[in-house]
């Protein structure tokens, strides 16, 4: 009798450890679940490609100012300054990317 009682409560025990358990990996493969993990992991690649981007653009304006300097040229900008947005060449509204641009292009091919 007692040996069927801990057979019983064995069983019991394994089966509710079971069910644990495979509860607990149906809700890690929920669609919610998923999507969770999927953006932690790109924004730990948002973060790891802005520091590449940083470190390409501190790289790139060493470099710049290493040339000038080497070939007597007055240094355009200042390292860290932050790019202004528009035409190179001066031209009036944004350049293509910005809001000013993209109303101007819009404008474009409404018109023609």
């Amino acid at each position: 009798m007692i040996r069927r009682l801990f057979y019983f409560l064995t069983g019991l025990a394994v089966g509710a450890y079971a069910v644990h358990r495979l509860n607990r990996t149906a809700r890690a493969w929920s669609p919610e679940q998923i999507a969770g993990r999927i953006e932690r992991r790109m924004a730990g690649y948002r973060s790891a490609v802005r520091e590449l981007g940083a470190d390409v653009h501190s790289a790139m304006e060493h470099r710049e100012a290493e040339l000038q300097e080497q070939h007597g040229l007055a240094p355009t900008s200042t390292p860290g300054d932050v790019p202004r947005r528009g035409w190179a060449d001066g031209r009036e509204g944004g350049a293509p990317g910005t809001p000013e641009g993209t109303q101007r292009r819009r404008r474009h091919i409404t018109a023609g």
